[in-house]
C-alpha cells in the first residue's frame, strides 16, 4: 500500500514539474524521488518472486506456471536468493538454476514416465 501512495505522490510531483518546467529545484526533487521509488519497486518485485519461488518449489505445477508467466531467467528476474530444501541460502545464479533442476528431478522419477528408463551413474558418465 505504501508503494501505491508513493506512486500517487510521484504523479503529483510530476504534474507540478510539468506545470513549472523552468523550476529546476522541483525537477531535481522529482527525479530523486522517482529514482528512489523505482528502486523500491524493483526490490518489492524481487522479494515477491523470491517468496513465490520458495513457497511453490514443492508444487511443480505452480512453479512451472510462475516460470512460464514471468519468463524467468536468472538475470532478468532479479532473483538474488532462494532457500534450498535444507534451509540454506543460495545466491549464485548457477546454483539457483541447479537447485531448481534438483527440485524437478526429485519429483519426476523413471517410474513416473514410460519415456525414461533407469540408468546408473556409470552409464551416464560413459554416455557423456
Amino acid at each position: 500500500m505504501r508503494i501505491v501512495k508513493s506512486l500517487i505522490e510521484g504523479n503529483k510531483m510530476f504534474k507540478i514539474c510539468k506545470n513549472k518546467p523552468n523550476d529546476q529545484m522541483k525537477k531535481q526533487e522529482y527525479e530523486n524521488y522517482r529514482k528512489s521509488l523505482d528502486k523500491t519497486i524493483k526490490l518489492a518485485k524481487r522479494k515477491y518472486y523470491e517468496k513465490k519461488i520458495n513457497n511453490s518449489k514443492h508444487e511443480l505445477k505452480a512453479l512451472w506456471k510462475l516460470v512460464k508467466r514471468k519468463g524467468f531467467t536468472a538475470s532478468a528476474s532479479g532473483i538474488k536468493e532462494i532457500q534450498s530444501d535444507h534451509g540454506h541460502s543460495i545466491q549464485e545464479h548457477e546454483s539457483i538454476a541447479n537447485e531448481l533442476i534438483n527440485i524437478f528431478v526429485k519429483k519426476v522419477t523413471p517410474k513416473d514416465s514410460f519415456f525414461l528408463k533407469s540408468v546408473t551413474e556409470k552409464q551416464m558418465e560413459e554416455t557423456l
